[in-house]
């Protein structure tokens, strides 16, 4: 079976931004309890426990449903908007729906359903740090293969493929199979007719914010296995003034304006679109990080760490608008 080519670079990638937010991977999930849920059709148990497996500390609750929802999706989650930040009151006392459909739950396996299951509450686990992948699919895919789940991922897959059961997820089985090979977690099986782009052009349709499009250009920058043993840290700040900034936080101020001066460094201010874009990002960064309150030694301790990074940092934020990125296809 021919699935493509992969996207390597988009993977890799988008593993560094989570990998460096969600502080590295996780061990596989054991199958044993969840398979015992699944097989009392105790869809709840399955959630709970995914969901405590994620370190979710908030309610939930589960919905089997025959209509409603995304036309054909297998499962959905509904959540408070705006999303209470994590560590608050506010948090703890949330309540999030994971809807599952029937027909799904009747026709597929019990790994399409984990699957189905952990990429809704990955969702969750992205929303609580304002993360801006959020809504990316393809990352919340690998946000759950990061957290544990790729061995039902790549199963799920080849049951899809068996079986004919039509598809599921927003990876193919290729591409299932290199992200777990990143993660330092390969499975030990042949792809069929791999073939690899070179080259990954992201639009502001898939990643949302110009934001999100400089850093996913530092996991370009920085990809390879060896990154997920030294992927710093960078969490971004809730928007306002005034705000006390953990070190992640100051990490991600810091780093940022770095990226921001190589950016502004290369821009073609002949081109409105891309002064545009950068204008978005700067309005950004000057939103979360123009007026913050720290810890002194937090301070000292981060800003050494990212100014041995600073070459690194500049040419990403110089890569970024050197190349007419992302506007050239």
């Amino acid at each position: 079976m021919n699935e493509g080519p992969i996207r390597a670079d988009e993977i890799q990638s988008y593993l560094a931004l989570l990998h460096g937010s969600l502080g590295g991977s996780r061990a596989p999930v054991s199958r044993t309890k969840l398979r015992e849920f699944y097989d009392r059709q105790n869809y709840t148990g399955m959630v709970k426990l995914i969901r405590d497996g994620m370190k979710l500390d908030l309610r939930v609750r589960v919905a089997l449903v025959n209509h409603g929802g995304p036309d054909r999706t297998p499962a959905w989650v509904e959540r408070p908007d705006p999303f209470p930040r994590n560590g608050t009151p506010e948090f703890k006392r949330a309540v999030v729906t994971v809807f599952l459909r029937k027909s799904f739950l009747l026709k597929y396996k019990f790994e399409h359903v984990v699957m189905a299951i952990a990429h809704e509450l990955s969702h969750i686990v992205l929303f609580r740090i304002r993360h801006p992948l959020e809504e990316v699919e393809v990352a919340v895919d690998l946000t759950a293969m990061l957290l544990g789940y790729s061995e039902f991922y790549f199963i799920g897959f080849e049951l899809l493929r068996t079986e004919r059961l039509g598809s599921l997820g927003y990876l193919t089985g290729n591409e299932i199979r290199y992200a777990a090979g990143v993660l330092g977690r390969p499975i030990e099986k042949p792809a069929d007719s791999v073939r690899v782009k070179k080259r990954f052009i992201p639009t502001l349709s898939s990643i949302h914010t110009v934001a999100v499009a400089i850093l996913i250009v530092i996991g370009l920058t920085l990809a390879g296995s060896s990154l997920f043993n030294h992927a710093p840290v960078e969490e971004r700040p809730s928007t306002g003034k005034g705000t006390r900034l953990n070190a992640d936080q100051i990490r991600y101020c810091l780093s940022e304006d770095i990226r921001i001066s190589g950016g502004r460094s290369v821009l073609n201010r002949y081109q409105p679109s891309a002064v545009d874009r950068f204008n978005v990002m700067v309005k950004d960064f000057n939103d979360r990080c123009s007026n913050f309150q720290y810890r002194a030694s937090d301070l000292q301790t981060v800003k050494s760490e990212v100014e041995a990074n600073r070459e690194l940092l500049w040419a990403a934020g110089a890569r970024a608008y050197g190349t007419g990125y992302p506007n050239d296809q």
